[in-house]
């Protein structure tokens, strides 16, 4: 069941890289070229190949499967630089598949995940760029690349790029306050025609007391945005806030915010205005530096709302509950997962444990590496929709590890409900996606670790309870040859269950690789 009106069958290939995406890439490169001197520079090729056999490559229902055996072949490059004014990384790697049974099947896709940030003048002028290149699904309904890989050919699978380049103005005026004019523009370009090319324009002004202020602390915002896609009118908002945090104890404070804020996308006839006053009130505990929770409650013109961030975190474990509720859209989301969250949660939990942070970085990309973890641990789909919807996300996640043992384990509830009408897609329903996931990795040796994943997501039309459940298993055994070669088994089995019948599909794939750095 398609959640938007306009589907395509999307190519398997990645397509030419995009002139915006190059241009922005382009000039974030020649902005940084000032500093690179100064800094510390690391570059590490590697090249990672890959062999899978799956009994249904194409993902189709039973009794139509079709088996095939897949070799892939992805050379990459790390490169990371820090100096006193420049912090850099960048990993990018371009993976070329080979199907045995159906040569027309070949494809070819770039990765890419690269944040930068700079300070050209001390105290007066940054820049901050990011940019990647990711899968991500087409439709909410049908075959997910969470769970599907890369190694089968998907139709819901589209390429999606995202540049972004922020320059921005900041001073301190000791003793008094803090200020900040930014500029944001970010592109976001997709290989599906269900969502077309988008520019998204940003001016930020800030300014808020002195950092150093402990009693009271207050803030002023004016954000401005501007959202343009290719043959349809733009889209802007506007929002204003002041907002103030009182101590009442070193460890627990106050907080309120209000302002007005206004969108100006198209609503049904009789919908109210996307626009008016908001305010919110709550408070924020931090017992100690390893425990923190933050609650609010408030108003918007789209009804009461609530934002909980809770972390504590001990020496071999993490825990993390987030909520919060926005007006947003694809494109920003889209720029929001550009960065990977997965390597910051491991970071913290291995803060403890491995207090360099060199050495913590490599534990968590071979972590990452060994397990096959996403960018993201959030186990939910950010399907493609023109519209501006309002998104209600629960979030949670546990971390426990061990000398020989780690367990991650979250939960996610994430509720979207259109808010704008699109003369160019219209969102079917609002919908509903509960996910979760486990994975333990076991260190039997110095060497060599066994990993065992579950996954299952549930998605529903909320108007006419349709639903689809997706679940995977994963068992996998990692062994580190040397420090510069990992190789990795790894046996799936996925299944989909559709009330509609159009998505029933098993699937059970093997998988070898080796990863080397050079």
């Amino acid at each position: 069941m398609a959640i938007t009106t306009i589907k395509t069958r999307s190519s398997n290939r990645s397509g030419k890289p995009c002139l915006p995406f190059a241009f922005t890439v382009a000039a974030a490169a020649i902005l940084v070229a000032p500093v690179a001197g100064a800094a510390d520079w690391k570059v590490v090729p590697t090249l990672t190949m890959r062999g899978t056999y799956s009994d249904n490559i194409r993902l189709a229902p039973r009794g139509l499967e079709e088996s095939d055996f897949v070799t892939e072949i992805s050379p990459g490059l790390s490169i990371t630089g820090n100096g006193p004014n420049l912090k850099f990384k960048a990993a990018y790697a371009f993976q070329h598949l080979n199907y045995a049974n159906d040569n027309k099947g070949d494809s070819s896709f770039h990765k890419l995940d690269a944040a930068a940030q700079v300070h050209l003048i001390k105290d007066l002028l940054s820049i901050d760029g990011s940019a990647a290149i990711n899968q991500q699904d087409i439709d909410l309904f049908g075959p997910s690349t969470i769970t599907s890989g890369i190694h089968t050919v998907n139709p819901n699978r589209t390429t999606v790029r995202t540049a972004t380049i922020s320059p921005y103005l900041h001073h301190h005026w000791r003793g008094i306050a803090a200020g900040e004019l930014r500029y944001t523009k970010t592109q976001v370009s997709t290989t599906s025609q269900t969502l077309s090319d988008s520019d998204i324009d940003a001016v930020t002004l800030s300014v808020t007391s002195d950092p150093l202020s402990r009693t009271l602390a207050w803030g002023l915002r004016h954000d401005a945005r501007r959202t343009a896609r290719a043959n349809t009118n733009s889209i802007d908002s506007k929002i204003s806030t002041a907002d103030a945090r009182y101590m009442l104890t070193p460890q627990f404070y106050l907080t309120a915010s209000g302002g007005y804020e206004d969108f100006d996308y198209l609503v049904a006839p009789g919908a109210e205005d996307p626009k008016g006053t908001f305010y919110s009130g709550g408070f924020s505990w931090n017992p100690t530096t390893r425990t923190n929770l933050a609650l609010s409650v408030g108003k918007h013109f789209y009804g009461t709302t609530y934002t909980l961030q809770s972390s504590v975190r001990s020496r071999y474990t993490l825990w993390r509950v987030t909520y919060d509720e926005s007006v947003t859209n694809t494109p920003e989301q889209i720029a929001l997962n550009s960065t990977g969250s997965t390597a910051d949660f491991l970071d913290q939990l291995f803060q403890s444990s491995i207090p360099d942070p060199a050495l913590r970085q490599q534990m968590v990309e071979r972590f990452i590496a060994a397990n096959g973890l996403p960018t993201s641990l959030t186990r939910t789909i950010n399907y493609l929709t023109t519209q501006f919807y309002l998104q209600k996300a629960l979030r949670a996640s546990v971390a426990v590890t061990g000398a020989k043992n780690s367990v991650l384990f979250t939960v996610s509830n994430v509720m979207r409900s259109p808010q704008s009408v699109d003369t160019v897609s219209i969102t079917a329903a609002d919908t509903r996606q509960l996910g979760s996931s486990v994975l333990w990795n076991w260190r039997f040796s110095g060497r060599t670790s066994a990993n065992f994943g579950a996954d299952h997501i549930r998605k529903k039309l909320q108007t006419t309870n349709a639903q689809e459940r997706m679940t995977t298993y994963r068992v996998g055994l990692a062994h580190q040859f040397h420090s510069k070669l990992t190789g990795v088994v790894e046996l799936k089995h996925a299944e989909t269950a559709s009330d509609t019948g159009l998505s029933n599909y098993q699937e059970n794939a093997i998988s070898a690789f080796v990863s080397m750095q050079f």
